[in-house]
């Protein structure tokens, strides 16, 4: 029970916890059906098969979870959109649209860190 209580907590008043929480309720069901699928594969042929009707399936949700997270993921997806070694193709794809068509940051959130960090305001 105050397990419970202290995750409803973190997830109240920690931005970082709540956005995580986000994230997983979103990416979780996408890595167990890849999980899944490499379970049931029969051997590696049938495996990238399996994984490559998931890339299509999975890319643009993924896409659209990065662009809702925004600030990190939207980074970290612009930099994967150029690592094949990192990446399928099909994501690559998908995160490519965020190198110009990325959601604008919030200016707000920008200057409180910069103020905190620089310790004087930022004009």
């Amino acid at each position: 029970c105050s397990a419970g209580a202290g995750g409803i907590f973190l997830y109240q008043t920690d931005p970082s916890f709540e956005r995580s929480v986000r994230f997983w309720r979103r990416a979780g069901p996408i890595v167990a059906h890849y999980f899944l699928e490499r379970w049931r594969g029969s051997d590696d042929a049938d495996r990238a098969a399996r994984y490559q009707r998931l890339h299509g399936l999975y890319a643009p949700e993924a896409r659209k979870v990065v662009e809702e997270l925004r600030g990190m993921f939207v980074k970290v997806a612009q930099v994967l959109s150029v690592r094949p070694e990192a990446v399928p193709e099909e994501y690559r794809n998908e995160f490519r649209k965020l190198q110009d068509c990325a959601p604008p940051a919030r200016w707000d959130p920008i200057r409180h860190v910069l103020e905190r960090d620089l310790g004087a305001p930022v004009a």
